[in-house]
């Protein structure tokens, strides 16, 4: 069965249903606020907590260490959350990010 109408399937009938973005309109998504919250081992930590984050590696030499190669990020109240390197970046980024006042967007 065909349509009636003869601009269907054109790009302006696109425009009209959302195919593409107008450029008059800003992305919902960028304007969402910037979150307080970073994802530290399967935590969402708060970065108002964050009281400092290690630039090095814990390396202590102990047999029965279980944070080798990871990085300590203290908190509030002598408490401690451990991060891989991808994880330490993203805090600190965050951090950056929180402290300026800008949203980096990927």
């Amino acid at each position: 069965m065909r349509s009636r109408n003869p601009r269907a399937g054109t790009v302006r009938s696109m425009v009209g249903r959302g195919a593409f973005p107008n450029p008059g309109i800003p992305n919902p998504q960028s304007l969402r606020p910037m979150s307080t919250f970073c994802n530290i081992d399967d935590k969402h930590v708060p970065l108002y907590r964050i009281v400092w984050v290690s630039d090095l590696p814990h390396f202590c030499g102990s047999s029965e260490c279980e944070r080798e190669g990871q990085y300590e990020v203290r908190l509030e109240q002598a408490e401690s959350v451990w991060a891989d390197l991808p994880e330490r970046d993203a805090a600190l980024t965050a951090l950056e990010d929180w402290l300026s006042g800008q949203d980096r967007k990927e």
